[in-house]
């Protein structure tokens, strides 16, 4: 039987060239491939956060629809 391996964690942010390579990011800084290559390790800021509104998280009881949709020996029907 193989000894269990452990799966490495994934980064968080890759760097600039590992990106551009399409591969796989150490997240150090500076990265185990950018070592390798002997160039330099750069990582964006981190402004590409997702900003979501709070109507679309807790959405107000009065906007939910409540329609219901029976379907029966007529077709369907929207009530």
């Amino acid at each position: 039987m193989q000894p269990e391996r452990r799966k490495s964690r994934r980064t968080a942010n890759a760097c600039i060239a590992c990106r551009q390579s399409k591969i796989k990011c150490s997240g150090d800084e500076p990265c185990s491939n950018c070592k390798r290559r002997l160039i330099p390790c750069r990582f964006t800021d981190g402004g590409n956060k997702v900003v979501v509104s709070e109507k679309f998280v807790f959405p107000s009881p009065l906007s939910v629809s409540t329609s219901v949709i029976l379907l029966g020996p007529g077709g369907l029907a929207l009530y």
